[in-house]
């Protein structure tokens, strides 16, 4: 993949319409757009970590969606390593009266975990709904086509909120 963003940084470093011309100070051209391209990739990936929604859109560049499976796993391993945190601030402060768990680096990667994973039950929630949102539109499509024996999954009698979400105003 390195190789790739190489391959792609030479291309439009010497591109006709590079906005780019010539280099500033002493970094070239070409390290210029290697670190251009670095950010936008460490942004994409902070935006994917942070956000609420399971699909994140950069412009020119497409949408990056989150896959149910490994945000699972994700949030599996996360909420371990969140509890293997919480034991460890608590023996730190028995064993050291003087211990500010504010000024802790352990609280701190804590605290970044606690929001990474709230961040991630949201997008996993988002990928809940739409799962139910797909099954009731085939539900009621098998339903149209009187092929109810075909319905695996019932839903029924239930009062999602998140519904009137998706639906299209017409």
């Amino acid at each position: 993949m390195l190789g790739d963003f190489n391959i792609l940084n030479r291309m439009s470093s010497l591109h006709k319409d590079n906005p780019i011309k010539q280099s500033i100070g002493d970094k070239e051209i070409l390290k210029i757009m290697q670190v251009i391209n670095d950010e936008q990739w460490r942004e994409t990936l902070r935006l994917k970590q942070f956000t609420n929604f399971n699909a994140v859109n950069m412009p020119g560049l497409g949408a990056f969606k989150t896959k149910m499976s490994p945000l699972k796993k994700y949030i599996y391993l996360s909420i371990k390593q969140l509890r293997r945190l919480r034991k460890r601030i608590e023996k730190a402060k028995v064993e050291n009266p003087n211990f500010d768990p504010d000024n802790s680096m352990t609280q701190k990667i804590h605290d970044d975990l606690v929001i990474k994973v709230k961040a991630a039950w949201s997008q996993l929630n988002n990928h809940r709904e739409i799962i139910i949102m797909r099954t009731l539109r085939a539900n009621h499509i098998k339903r149209e086509n009187n092929k109810e024996s075909e319905i695996k999954v019932l839903y029924e009698n239930f009062d999602w909120k998140f519904i009137t979400k998706y639906l299209k105003d017409e």
